[in-house]
Parts: C-alpha cells; sequence; structure tokens
C-alpha cells in the first residue's frame, strides 16, 4: 500500500499529528534556581556547611559559590560580574561595593575575627605574647599590609608597640599559614578564622582584646540579584543562633 492511498495518507497524518503532539507535550528543561554568592576563602569550610541547612529550608536552590580574596571579589563585581551576595572579611572592599551602588542595603556584620599568633603545634618556641615576637631567636612571617591579615597586625602591633626584627611578608593569609606549618617559620600573625584549615597541626596564641584589631566580617545582598528574597534571607540567616554556633566552631566571635 503507497503512501498515496487514502489510506496510507490518512495513517502519515496521524503519525506527524502524533509527533508533533508529543514534542508540544515533552516536559522542558528547567533551570536550578541558584544563588550566587561571593564570600572570601577563610570562611570556604563554615559557609559550605551553613549553605546545606540552608538548602534544606528552601527545596530546589542551590547556593554556588566563588571564593577568593575579598578585594578582588569586589573588583570583579565593580567590574560587572553578576552575583547575589557579598560576603568580605576587609572593610575596604565591602565599602567600593557600597560606593559603587552594588549593596541593595546597608552591610550587615554577622562576625568577628580576633587576631592571633599562630605556633607550631605543642608551641615548641614557647611563645606567649605579641612581645616575644621581637625575640632575635624567631623567623616571623606575616601579612603583608594591603591585607585584610596585614591591617589586623599593624593595628595590633602598633597597639602593643612592638616592632618586629625581620619578618616575611606575605600576600595572603594562606601563604603566612603555609610557612608555620612547614616549619619555615616559627610563628604567624593571623585571624583565628584564617588558621581554621591548619586546626591539628597548629596552636593559637591569644592577643589580648585591646592590644589588637577585632575585625568583623559583612555580608549584604547586591541590587543585580535575580533571587532578591533569597539573597536577604541567606543574608539574614547568617546571623541566627544556629549559623553563629557554626561560625564559633570556625574560629569566629559573634558580631
Amino acid at each position: 500500500m503507497g503512501i498515496s492511498s487514502p489510506i496510507g495518507r490518512a495513517l502519515a497524518a496521524l503519525g506527524t499529528t502524533l509527533a508533533v503532539g508529543g514534542c508540544a507535550d515533552a516536559p522542558q528543561a528547567v533551570a536550578e534556581p541558584r544563588l550566587a554568592v561571593y564570600a572570601p576563602a577563610a570562611l570556604a569550610g563554615a559557609l559550605t556547611d551553613l549553605a546545606d541547612a540552608f538548602e534544606r529550608n528552601r527545596p530546589g536552590l542551590r547556593i554556588v559559590f566563588t571564593f577568593g580574596p575579598s578585594a578582588s571579589l569586589a573588583e570583579q563585581l565593580n567590574d560587572g560580574a553578576t552575583a547575589d551576595v557579598f560576603v568580605a572579611d576587609d572593610e575596604r572592599a565591602m565599602r567600593s561595593v557600597v560606593v559603587a551602588r552594588l549593596a541593595a542595603t546597608g552591610p550587615r556584620i554577622f562576625a568577628r575575627s580576633r587576631l592571633a599568633i599562630v605556633v607550631a603545634d605543642g608551641n615548641p618556641m614557647r611563645i606567649d605574647s605579641l612581645d616575644d615576637l621581637s625575640r632575635g631567636d624567631l623567623a616571623v612571617a606575616r601579612c603583608a599590609a594591603r591585607a585584610p591579615c596585614g591591617a589586623a597586625t599593624d593595628d595590633a602591633l602598633d597597639s602593643a608597640g612592638v616592632r618586629l626584627g625581620s619578618a616575611a611578608e606575605e600576600g595572603t593569609a594562606n601563604a603566612v599559614l603555609t610557612r608555620v606549618t612547614l616549619g619555615e617559620a616559627d610563628a604567624g600573625l593571623l585571624r583565628r578564622s584564617e588558621a581554621f584549615a591548619a586546626q591539628g597541626q597548629i596552636d593559637l596564641v591569644d592577643v589580648p582584646q585591646g592590644r589588637g584589631a577585632t575585625s568583623g566580617y559583612q555580608a549584604v545582598w547586591l541590587t543585580n540579584s535575580a533571587r532578591p528574597q533569597d539573597a536577604a534571607a541567606w543574608v539574614g540567616y547568617l546571623t541566627s543562633d544556629k549559623a553563629q554556633t557554626a561560625l564559633r566552631r570556625a574560629g569566629l566571635d559573634r558580631p
């Protein structure tokens, strides 16, 4: 039977109708809702754990992080990068985003971190205070002044009236931490949250309050957010009791 016959044409028409109907009724792929968060690398572990808990209360939502130095992240945002939330451990970086009118609200401080002296596990060089860091027998590592940990270090040393003899300056907190864990430095100066990744390999000697800087960690949701309600909820969640408990485990203090 050829398609030119009446029955053949009817069957062909029916096949076309079924095919078109099948395409029309096929489910369309729906993009997974995502919340883009720019955040400092020192908080990667803590924020990732918090995101898991936050997502469980918002089925289908996924938080996607971009971690890095706050200054670099702020520069990307000022150059046109799109994100929903900006979390910063650097007041200067947050200020640049606010001045550029990218912040939908004022920044919210959700945690603070105190400066500490990072030493090898067991503190073999018996370092007990900032004053000890002026000893000539110690190799000390610190952050460069342009980094948030460097600004905190300068404030603490100036307040205590301590001058370091010779100190290796590094561009990032992770580089300072690596020097101590590898034994290339006897001590380093970092905020407690920046040393969290090496717990078990190091000890921390607290700098007494009043003698050192306490840095604020800030969050803000952004004007170009595609999901402003979720973005605002995430910023608010960071100050919740549950989030604060997790942040304290990461070496942060309450705001």
